[in-house]
């Protein structure tokens, strides 16, 4: 896999390319196959340009959809809705992440602390996980399959704390998003659904790597992670999806949501400029320079399709500087959220919600097939599907 570029262009044009060759109705027969770096063929790649919503989940629905229709390609949308309830199931539940933020300050023994060495280095003797280290720090990119084999190992197999993975994969995934990252390790972890672990098989692996690895000594039970917090369900708090005003000094962007092109068509007849918030805007890792990209890439497609003045600023501090009326869609639970806390201008912007997330958010509760059958009317009716 060639190094991906965080351009809203190259994002499309993978999208059209994924569904030009058909591989949205294939992806049920092939999606499990992790066949190695530089061929991940069947799966869309599409993730690190929804986790910046370069491209949203509205736009693969609905492009596959008009191409395919929602049978042939059920899985693959089934795929991108994923993300959507990982998502939704974390801002009805935000206990889950501020737990978790407690638990990476946790001391560890010291003999933990050379396993987790051991493990980060790639030196456990296991074939397919000391692959999968190189992989991900090398392409910050893993096959889904392997992100899931690979958290069995580190929890059952390593006995390494899940939120250490967790926090690894968040290091070097381009794609890491909180939400998603954190319940899918919780949720191999058996911590999601009470009971229920992943655990990875030697034969599943050597199966669906076509032979590639065949580990010995993995984990053949798992165990039972016990966690005492309950994480209530809170509220569904309803956001606008369109701003109430006409007139607004500036849309404030954060890095979680870099797509303006669909819900402001006259954005430049509302605000005066545009700013961009860009904390943490240092890195050498690949998810540092992809989402520097991502972030440079929004600037110049506002400045030369809204023929608008566009600002970065960099510091919490500086934000809170800015005097006026702002609008920007609300960041979701996470470490951005997590700053503007202590943004003490808050009040004056008007937060916005995606149509897309208002809608599907809610309903995000309990399982992912239930969320599915209750979010499927609102997905067609959002995307004007009348296909059945």
């Amino acid at each position: 896999m060639t190094r991906l570029e965080g351009r809203r262009k190259t994002g499309l044009s993978r999208l059209a390319q994924f569904i030009a060759d058909g591989k949205d109705r294939s992806y049920s027969d092939h999606r499990k196959y992790d066949l190695g770096p530089g061929n991940h063929l069947h799966v869309s790649v599409l993730s690190p340009y929804t986790r910046y919503r370069l491209i949203t989940e509205a736009e693969i629905a609905s492009r596959s959809i008009a191409s395919s229709g929602t049978q042939t390609n059920e899985k693959f949308l089934h795929e991108v809705l994923w993300r959507t309830y990982w998502k939704g199931y974390l801002e009805r539940r935000p206990s889950i992440w501020t737990s978790y933020q407690k638990q990476l300050t946790h001391d560890l023994p010291v003999e933990l602390k050379r396993q987790l060495e051991a493990a980060i280095i790639g030196q456990t003797g296991i074939d397919c996980f000391d692959a999968w280290i190189i992989e991900l720090k090398e392409k910050g990119y893993l096959h889904n399959h392997a992100r899931m084999w690979f958290a069995s190992i580190w929890i059952y197999t390593l006995r390494l704390p899940w939120y250490l993975g967790a926090q690894l994969f968040l290091d070097y995934l381009i794609d890491g998003d909180p939400a998603v990252n954190t319940l899918s390790w919780r949720w191999v972890a058996g911590l999601h659904t009470k009971g229920k672990q992943y655990l990875a098989s030697r034969d599943n692996i050597a199966r669906f790597t076509k032979g590639r690895f065949n580990p010995v000594g993995i984990a053949e039970t798992a165990f039972t992670i016990e966690e005492p917090e309950v994480h209530p369900l809170m509220p569904h708090v309803p956001i606008s999806t369109i701003p109430s005003a006409s007139k607004y000094t500036a849309l404030i962007i954060f890095p979680d949501d870099l797509t303006t092109d669909l819900e402001f068509i006259e954005l430049n007849q509302i605000c005066s400029e545009i700013i961009i918030f860009n904390p943490n805007d240092e890195g050498q890792k690949l998810p540092d320079q992809f989402r520097q990209e991502a972030i440079s890439d929004t600037a110049a497609r506002l400045e030369m399709d809204r023929s608008m003045p566009v600002r970065m600023i960099s510091s919490l501090k500086k934000l809170q500087q800015e005097q006026g009326s702002f609008i920007g869609y609300s960041p979701p639970v996470g470490p951005c959220k997590d700053q503007l806390k202590m943004l003490s201008n808050a009040s004056s912007i008007e937060w916005l919600r995606r149509p897309w997330d208002e809608m599907l958010w809610p309903v995000a509760t309990a399982g992912f097939f239930k969320f599915i059958k209750a979010g499927l009317p609102s997905i067609r009716h959002l995307i004007g599907d009348n296909t059945t």
